[in-house]
């Protein structure tokens, strides 16, 4: 059958070969006009509009619209369906995830109850617990904390076995960022609460209580022990956590150096390197160990390890580093080595001091400052840190130094590693004070 487009909206209407050069009405735009005079389609001189005038325009806008609303709608139909396809795919991961972790406990309907069942067998705790995983004010999370203490070592055992998550092979842990930032806010008198916690049975209780005493850093000293307990603990999170702890404690571990040599031929590689990096961080206190750290170094097959055998074997030799560099410095940075290690305290804050307006000429100090970090006075390790940050990109070699300053125990060198921290890894490029 014959065709012709609308002149106002372009829609193509089909139209009985009988009524050539008569009047046609578009059902789009509903706009009136002459069809063409013969049935072959030939255009008439006559196509124009039958439509009061200033309506066209209206018919032709209104068209528009209407093919504009459906691409609207058909696009937006592809974006929810592609919104809830994401969706489906996250959800089912977390379910599978979550699945994995109730198994530990048990399968059956006793994995399907999950943290629902933990919940239960505490309901005197129930509130509080829920407030610390899910409460999103600081404040009410930090109250829940101070009300499941109150209660004492079984509310905390209980609170830590409802938010951590953890799978039978170490490979998932799970425990809320905002549970673990109320006990950190708790410093040092949060240490006492978690200490209990590390001789529960539930694997889930000691490695969440191990894990919460890693952010505390330098703070948990009297935690020392009882994490040397977990160092051979059968689930590897709470061996990996009671080390990364450990080794916030900086040369305070010494004491149970007994306790992590045998770490360092444990078949677990992950345990291994964590041992190293205690060492590291204990510094030249361990050096008793530098022979079989050094072997490591050398022979050890998996390169993270051997690369962490490295840094360890250089912080415990610091001693010996400082030494060759005082022999070989230049006559202005000698001196200043020797009261930076040698003299009383404000002697060597004012040496660190005086090495950090040297900038990068007191590169050949570099040793004796990562050595000075280990000072048992605060404000020498402070000034330590800060000249180490005006040494510039050469002191990045001992960077992981610096990290374990921000671990320290006292609020004054966390804040000056932390600058110094930032400024080596660019995130803040303006220079330490």
């Amino acid at each position: 059958m014959p065709q012709v487009r609308c002149p106002y909206c372009s829609h193509e209407l089909v139209y009985e070969a009988y009524r050539p050069g008569q009047e046609l009405v578009c059902p789009r735009c509903l706009g009136r006009f002459w069809g063409p005079e013969s049935a072959n389609g030939e255009k008439s001189s006559r196509l124009e509009a039958n439509l009061p005038e200033g309506q066209a325009s209206e018919q032709i806008v209104l068209a528009q619209s209407e093919r504009l609303r459906r691409w609207i709608w058909i696009l937006s139909g592809v974006a929810v369906f592609l919104i809830g396809l994401i969706v489906a795919v996250s959800t089912g991961r977390y379910v599978r995830a979550l699945r994995a972790v109730r198994s530990e406990g048990g399968g059956g309907a006793e994995a399907s109850g999950g943290r629902k069942s933990q919940t239960a067998g505490h309901e005197e705790y129930a509130k509080w617990i829920s407030q610390l995983r899910t409460g999103k004010d600081p404040v009410a999370r930090y109250k829940a904390l101070e009300n499941l203490v109150a209660q004492g070592p079984t509310a905390v055992a209980a609170a830590l076995d409802d938010l951590v998550q953890a799978s039978e092979d170490g490979n998932l842990f799970q425990m809320p960022e905002g549970a673990v930032a109320a006990w950190v806010e708790m410093g040092s008198a949060g240490v006492e609460t978690l200490l209990p916690a590390l001789q529960s049975e539930k694997a889930n209780v000691r490695a969440g209580a191990a894990y919460v005493l890693s952010r505390l850093g330098g703070q948990s000293k009297s935690a020392l022990r009882p994490l040397a307990n977990l160092l051979q603990d059968p689930h590897p999170r709470v061996r990996w956590y009671a080390l990364e702890a450990m080794a916030g404690l900086g040369p305070a571990g010494a004491e149970v150096l007994e306790k992590l040599s045998p770490l360092l031929e444990h078949p677990d590689r992950l345990t291994r390197r964590r041992a190293l990096l205690v060492l590291a961080r204990i510094g030249p206190k361990a050096k008793s160990l530098l022979p079989q750290v050094q072997k490591l170094a050398k022979e050890e097959p998996d390169t993270s390890v051997r690369q962490m055998a490295e840094l360890a074997a250089r912080q415990l030799n610091l001693e010996a580093l400082t030494e060759q560099a005082a022999q070989e410095a230049s006559e202005e940075v000698r001196p200043l080595i020797e009261r930076l290690r040698g003299g009383n305290s404000y002697e060597s804050v004012a040496a660190a001091e005086a090495l950090a307006k040297l900038g990068p000429k007191a590169a050949e100090a570099l040793p004796a400052l990562a050595l000075a970090l280990y000072h048992p006075d605060k404000w020498v390790r402070e000034a330590a840190v800060r000249a180490l940050g005006a040494v510039g990109p050469e002191a990045r070699a001992y960077r992981d130094s610096v990290v374990a300053a921000c671990l320290d125990a006292e609020p004054e060198v966390r804040q000056a590693a932390q600058q110094v921290l930032d400024q080596m890894d660019s995130r803040k490029p303006q220079p330490v004070p």
